[in-house]
């Protein structure tokens, strides 16, 4: 939680876009990733706050953009937001976030701008058109990469919500 608030003050920053550009070069210039490539989920947990706020991880993005040592990808349900910025022109992966709530409307619109979307399903619900996610992010990576698609997570056991 403390985390989350420090970043949130820091995102809130005038001096936010260069300060995550430097940490970043950092990052691709330490040994450990020599050769690798370093794959940016934007958020943790939470999401674009406001238009600005957004624009400003579209600058960070698009100074690596041409660059394929750094990747970076957002889950959001930040639709209203994602239609004032030009999705062609963003070097960040945008993944809609289905949860049991959301309106089916948002998911065909999400579906509409080129979203991935990625979503929890019961196993006996997925489809054969889904992507399966493995749970772990290391061996797979579609969501940071992959072609515009449902990626399902399964979960086990009941629950009341069945998710689109």
């Amino acid at each position: 939680r403390n985390a989350r608030a420090r970043n949130l003050e820091e995102s809130k920053k005038d001096n936010f876009i260069n300060d995550m550009i430097q940490i970043l070069n950092y990052n691709l210039t330490r040994p450990k990733f020599n050769g690798k490539a370093l794959y940016i989920r934007i958020h943790e947990s939470g999401d674009f706050y406001n238009l600005n706020y957004l624009r400003a991880w579209q600058s960070i993005a698009n100074y690596f953009k041409g660059n394929d040592r750094i990747v970076f990808q957002a889950y959001t349900k930040s639709l209203p937001l994602l239609k004032q910025i030009d999705l062609n022109n963003t070097n960040i992966k945008f993944v809609y976030s289905i949860m049991a709530d959301t309106d089916p409307i948002h998911v065909k619109e999400a579906r509409l701008l080129g979203l991935t979307t990625f979503s929890a399903m019961h196993e006996n619900d997925i489809s054969i058109k889904d992507t399966v996610c493995p749970g772990s992010c290391g061996p797979c990576t579609k969501c940071y990469t992959g072609p515009t698609e449902n990626i399902v997570i399964a979960y086990h056991g009941s629950r009341k919500n069945k998710i689109v």
